[in-house]
């Protein structure tokens, strides 16, 4: 014969009605009951001092590099799309583009 009634609780309603029915059988038996209350672990906690909890990427690291010209030229007041534009070829020998 058990000397006492473990129930484990984790605030369902399942649980909830588990213990009542463990507490009415304990009743019943006279016994003594153990209820273990269950918790979800906490998330790991990075260490004081780690370099990457403090990092926050600008956008211009994340950016591709026609986004972070084309932020630039609108900043310089460039307006309209830089994408795709290459500077003019200086004229070659003879007067053509080189």
């Amino acid at each position: 014969m058990p000397d006492r009634i473990i129930v484990a609780f984790d605030g369902s309603d399942l649980a909830r009605e588990a213990f009542i029915h463990a507490l009415g059988v304990a009743r019943a038996a006279k016994l003594p009951v153990l209820a273990v209350y269950i918790v979800e672990p906490l998330p790991l906690v990075p260490p004081v001092g780690d370099p990457l909890l403090a990092f926050d990427p600008t956008p211009s690291i994340i950016a591709s590099p026609e986004e972070v010209a084309e932020r630039d030229a609108e900043r310089r007041g460039a307006g309209g799309r830089v994408r795709g534009r290459r500077p003019p070829i200086p004229p070659g020998p003879g007067g053509r583009g080189g």
